[in-house]
């Protein structure tokens, strides 16, 4: 019996000392409630083809236990697999989801345009009423018209009975007759409008009747759907007692992307090159990035971040395989590599720092930080941005450089006076550009657009910059001479040109003198430089091209003279192009 009271009374102590741990593990599974966070957008990375979404928020909870934060207001093109939280409070964060919610639509408010659709289709109705009141209107009143003609065309006095047997009495009742139907025969045409107005009225009725109830139709629909899809990330968190903190949430997103745009900007000769790097920023993810910082990266998370694995290379004999009455001829060569299923991952190389900031009146690049990874570059901007979600690119200027170039003048004076400039850049490797579209400005003048392509230039970038209207050459022939020497079957022409140019610069200037002599197409032709070849740095036989090169002084001119000889039979025309 002893033993029975001592079993029951620690089984009692048991149970004693047990119950407030499973009080307290019951009211922690009780307590899990939803705890809506407002976190906004507080940064952007844009790659190439995504962006990276930084939102953060502050919560508070007044009592302890596990609590769920969920922070909405997410595009529909997040990737659920690069969602990242972090905290900063007294709490445990201890899970992250991501959960896609159709709310419910609470019954019974009808939205505003249901309630304007309902008026205007009563207010349609009544009107409807009304036109059927004007036209019973109308057909009795024509109704009335014809009954009275009826019963005067009737009536013996007019048609002359006993009544009007004398000839006055006769003319004044036809008199009558011709007023009264005159006028008869007014208020029935009226009538008859007024009753094609009014149906016509009718049909426009009928048919904004039509339009409305399907409206209607759509709008009430519309009620008994759920709501559209709100997409969520919920932040499991446990705190000992009340608590406060942040809460930091970043995910990528599709529908985003940059493309490089470069400006190249020359002062002329002797000047070097100012190169302009802007992006075209561009989103479609469905919720508009207002005042926000930026940072625009090289990196492409949807490339592959792993290295490529090669299987094995088979090679086998050829054959054909009879099936279904077809032939197929079956190469079996290289083995497809199986599909390899890429993992999105990105570059989280740098940390966008949003606090307030007094700006002065500077330039976007004054506010840009550029970071340099050994595979990427990024570009953060410190600057608020409003990039709505419309697809629409906006222009942002992330950096400038001066870079050292040297300019070729070239002219080819048989075709233009002006001479074209075409500048050596050096030191633009590394800026690490991607390729694009440069416009090009040279002396403020825009030349044109070019494309700028890094990948493929060497240590030297050589990009055309246009015209110089100061440094001009003109071509003129000074000698002709036209012979038939004695006891020859050849006709003999020689010609003598001369090149002179002027540089109008206030700085020397390299340049480069294009021409030509013809050069024979068909056998018993002959062409033959008598002048100027010792004087020129290149004459290709060949092609006939001429080349000259010189350092003309700022101010300076030059003169170029050549000379050639064409023979050719005297019984045939010759035809120089």
């Amino acid at each position: 019996m002893a033993l029975r009271w001592s079993l029951l009374l620690l089984l009692g102590m048991t149970l004693a000392a047990t119950a407030p741990v499973y009080a307290h593990y019951a009211s922690s599974m009780d307590d899990l409630e939803d705890v809506k966070v407002q976190a906004p957008i507080r940064a952007v990375t844009v790659f190439l083809n995504q962006a990276q979404v930084e939102r953060k928020g502050r919560f508070r909870v007044s009592e302890s236990g596990t609590h769920t934060l969920v922070v909405e207001g997410l595009s529909a093109q997040l990737q659920p697999a690069s969602i990242q939280v972090k905290g900063g409070g007294s709490f445990t964060i201890l899970d992250v989801a991501h959960a896609i919610v159709y709310p419910e639509k609470k019954p019974g408010e009808k939205p505003v345009e249901l309630k304007q659709v309902i008026r205007a289709m009563n207010a349609v109705n009544d009107s409807l009423k009304n036109n059927g009141y004007a036209a019973q209107m109308l057909r009795s009143r024509k109704e009335a018209l014809e009954k009275e003609k009826q019963v005067l065309l009737a009536n013996p006095v007019m048609n002359g009975g006993p009544k009007t047997d004398t000839l006055p009495a006769l003319k004044d009742a036809l008199a009558y007759l011709r007023v009264r139907l005159e006028d008869i025969h007014e208020h029935l045409v009226e009538t008859q409008a007024a009753e094609v107005a009014n149906a016509e009225l009718r049909a426009e009725m009928q048919q904004r009747q039509q339009r409305l109830q399907q409206r209607r139709v759509t709008l009430e629909a519309q009620m008994s759907q759920p709501g559209d899809p709100v997409q969520q990330v919920r932040v499991t968190v446990h705190s000992k007692g009340a608590a406060s903190g942040d809460i930091l949430v970043r995910y990528l997103v599709s529908g985003a992307s940059w493309g490089p745009a470069y400006d190249l900007r020359s002062d002329g000769p002797g000047k070097p090159v100012t190169l302009t790097y802007k992006a075209n920023v561009r989103q479609w993810t469905g919720v508009d990035w207002t005042g926000v910082p930026l940072t625009l990266s090289t990196a492409d998370p949807s490339r592959r971040q792993s290295k490529p694995d090669l299987p094995t290379w088979y090679v086998r004999y050829y054959q054909q395989v009879q099936r279904m009455n077809q032939v197929k001829s079956l190469s079996l060569g290289m083995a497809a590599p199986e599909a390899v299923q890429e993992e999105a991952e990105y570059l989280d190389a740098v940390t966008i720092q949003a606090d307030d900031v007094a700006y002065d009146a500077q330039v976007a690049k004054d506010f840009t930080t550029v970071t340099q990874t050994f595979a990427n570059t990024s570009f953060s901007i410190d600057l608020p941005y409003d990039i709505p979600s419309n697809g629409q690119p906006r222009l942002i200027l992330i950096d400038e450089h001066e870079l050292q170039a040297s300019y070729r003048h070239t002219v080819v004076p048989k075709y233009d006076a002006e001479a074209f400039v075409e500048a050596d850049v050096t030191g633009w490797a590394e800026l690490n550009l991607l390729p694009g579209t440069a416009n090009i400005f040279y002396e403020d003048t825009y030349i044109g657009r070019a494309p700028l392509q890094p990948d493929v230039f060497a240590d030297t970038l050589s990009m055309p910059m246009g015209r110089d209207r100061l440094v001009r050459a003109t071509r003129e022939r000074v000698d002709q001479e036209e012979k038939t020497p004695a006891f020859s079957g050849k006709k003999v022409r020689s010609e003598r040109w001369t090149i002179e140019v002027a540089n109008g610069h206030t700085v020397p200037v390299d340049l480069t003198i294009l021409d030509q002599i013809p050069v024979p197409a068909e056998a018993g032709i002959e062409v033959e430089l008598i002048e100027g070849e010792g004087e020129m740095d290149g004459y290709v036989k060949d092609t006939g091209r001429l080349r000259w090169t010189e350092t003309l002084p700022a101010g300076g001119k030059s003169e170029q003279a050549y000379a050639f000889r064409i023979r050719w039979d005297k019984e045939r025309q010759l035809i120089l192009h």
